[in-house]
């Protein structure tokens, strides 16, 4: 591409942007935090969906140590990279360099079976065309 075509977007309009696969511009984990793999980085090691525990962020923050929560090697300790993402889903290539992870907070039914939360929250809205079955909701 030629330095003419290029079109110039300014910092703060691109680091809003999450597009599909790609993690989000600043990443907030701190020590101890259970985060997912996205990407294949080492097969069969660290495979997309592999959970881990963030143990020790470089000063750098060019590799993140953790500790391997699910499968076979499950207790190992690894260092995950900065990698480049590119999208091409936007009008325009869009290229972040940052790390393969995202903070997981589900938990799968298979290990949630036993488990009875402390506190639960329910969280409602309703439309004003739903205020009708509002005798209806029981908790």
């Amino acid at each position: 591409m030629d330095k003419e075509q290029a079109v110039y977007y300014p910092r703060l309009f691109l680091n809003p942007l999450n597009p599909p696969g790609m993690p989000p511009h600043m990443l907030n984990l701190k020590l101890g935090s259970s985060t997912m793999l996205l990407r294949n980085l080492d097969p069969p090691k660290l495979c997309s969906w592999t959970r881990f525990r963030a143990s020790k962020q470089f000063q750098q923050s060019f590799v993140i140590q953790s500790t391997i929560l699910t499968g076979n090697n499950k207790g190992g300790r690894v260092f995950i990279p900065r990698i480049p993402f590119i999208s091409t889903d936007t009008p325009f290539v869009f290229k972040r360099l940052q790390f393969s992870v995202r903070l997981a907070f589900a938990i799968t039914i298979n290990k949630a079976q036993g488990q009875y939360p402390k506190v639960a929250i329910l969280y409602i809205f309703l439309q004003r065309s739903d205020f009708w079955g509002l005798e209806k909701l029981k908790v």
